[in-house]
């Protein structure tokens, strides 16, 4: 009886997986000018890969632990000084050096994010949108990106202000000078 099972299964299901349908995937591309060209859902995938950067583990993680909570004594190290943390053990004992990875990660992590931030406000003003959920998006990538400029405000003061797309080589050596704090 349940080699019958067995082979009545495997006769009813046969010819329905060996269709060439099945074979055949879908694209999963999407490029952003299907983004733009979907205002129903792109502005959320676009403004969606800018809350993307909160998971990165250059934003909030063990780097950022390191320069806001063992530099201020609120936490220590801890573990076992060859366990991989020799940029916390700097960090704690403030013998911090210019290449400290911590830093770093804290550094590209945002700036990544104000990227982010910035290409979103871009292609949300090219969709077709009614006003008021147009002004929403682009007031949450602004809000967004003036969080990320506030984290790197309180480690490092000034930054490079960067406020819109860089689009050739002159836009980037006037990105790459200093804002002060309140230019910021």
């Amino acid at each position: 009886m349940k080699k019958l099972q067995i082979i009545l299964v495997v006769i009813i299901i046969f010819p329905f997986s060996c269709s060439k349908s099945f074979l055949e995937e879908g694209s999963r591309t999407v490029t952003i000018q299907d983004l733009i060209n979907n205002p129903q859902n792109g502005a959320q995938r676009i403004l969606g890969a800018v809350y993307n950067k909160f998971y990165d583990w250059n934003i909030h993680s063990f780097a950022w632990i390191g320069i806001s909570s063992i530099t201020s004594d609120e936490a220590d190290k801890g573990s076992v000084p060859g366990d991989g943390g020799s940029d916390k053990i700097e960090l704690d004992a403030w013998n911090i050096s210019p290449s400290n990875i911590s830093f770093n990660d804290v550094w590209e992590g945002n700036f990544e994010g104000i990227g982010r931030a910035t290409y979103a406000i871009f292609f949300i003003e090219q969709m077709q949108l009614d006003a008021a959920e147009k002004m929403r998006y682009i007031g949450e990538a602004k809000f967004l990106r003036a969080y990320f400029y506030w984290n790197l405000v309180r480690c490092f003061g000034g930054v490079p202000k960067i406020d819109k797309v860089l689009e050739n080589q002159a836009d980037i050596e006037g990105a790459s000078q200093r804002a002060t704090e309140a230019e910021i």
